[in-house]
């Protein structure tokens, strides 16, 4: 199996060289509009990966959902996270849908932590093509020293003010924020990377409607060896699925998690794991079908 920095080694280099992305995340940065004029680039390399059968079941409740989002309600996709490919296969099945397809890929913007942006300039390039905000996870923060990390910290925290402030405005302009539950991609090897984050529950208290996404099918695989280098990922041609489920009120599923709990449980905790739960059971209803 080759590596994808080693099979689609051009391709990274007209990419990187036509995005002139930059790898440093500011305030003002981190409402990163995208470049899809550059989608060719990647839809390439995602077709030369996908077998027959790959594609986006239950697409009409991404319109029913886009629907709700001109209309003036806040909406969110909840996504399965198993790759570097998945935002770029997602945007490329959303192509293969004319121009209501077209209108989705214009409409959703992805929530993406600092570390595709500052870790390589050739990630940052690909990255770049893609509408999203920038953030800062948690897990970043909660490793540094309140001391020794401080001016750090601030920094950070000004990011993630910003972030907010784009994310409450893109509620407000008809636009859908797509969100990784698990704030990472899941590793075989790391059972936990599959448990979702608890600030999660945040996004589910402050929007109206979502969606559940999974996935079945990954054609960029992880390398427990590779250090977390994402262009040494392997590139398996696989039939890659994502499945949508029909929209949910956020309030009446948060209601509903929470009132089965009892008093002394970790309500948004809860709500997140039922989020993975729901996405785990498409995942395994899909795989059987």
């Amino acid at each position: 199996m080759q590596t994808f920095k080693e099979h689609y080694a051009e391709m990274i280099r007209q990419v990187t060289v036509a995005a002139k992305a930059p790898t440093e995340v500011t305030p003002e940065t981190v409402n990163a509009e995208g470049r899809l004029d550059l989608l060719p680039y990647v839809n390439k390399i995602v077709e030369s990966l996908m077998l027959p059968g790959s594609g986006i079941r239950g697409v009409d409740n991404l319109y029913r959902l886009l629907k709700l989002a001109k209309a003036g309600h806040s909406c969110l996709l909840m996504v399965e996270h198993y790759s570097n490919l998945d935002l770029p296969e997602f945007y490329y099945f959303l192509g293969q849908h004319g121009e209501r397809g077209e209108e989705l890929q214009k409409a959703v913007i992805a929530i993406a932590g600092m570390k595709l942006t500052v870790d390589n300039p050739m990630v940052a390039a690909f990255a770049s093509i893609y509408p999203r905000i920038i953030i800062c996870p948690s897990r970043t923060i909660t490793n540094l020293d309140a001391e020794k990390d401080k001016d750090r910290l601030l920094a950070l925290a000004s990011i993630n003010r910003a972030a907010a402030k784009a994310l409450n405005d893109a509620k407000k302009r008809g636009k859908i924020i797509l969100v990784y539950p698990s704030g990472t991609r899941y590793r075989p090897w790391e059972p936990d990377s599959k448990r979702g984050v608890r600030e999660i529950e945040t996004y589910v208290k402050g929007f109206d409607y979502m969606c559940f996404v999974s996935k079945n099918g990954v054609a960029m695989r992880m390398r427990e060896d590779a250090k977390d280098d994402m262009l040494a990922d392997y590139m398996v041609p696989d039939v890659v699925r994502f499945t949508v489920s029909e929209p949910v009120s956020c309030e009446a599923f948060r209601e509903e998690v929470r009132a089965a709990m009892s008093e002394d449980a970790d309500k948004k905790q809860a709500v997140v794991d039922e989020i993975m739960r729901r996405l785990d059971e498409m995942h395994n209803a899909a795989e059987q079908g």
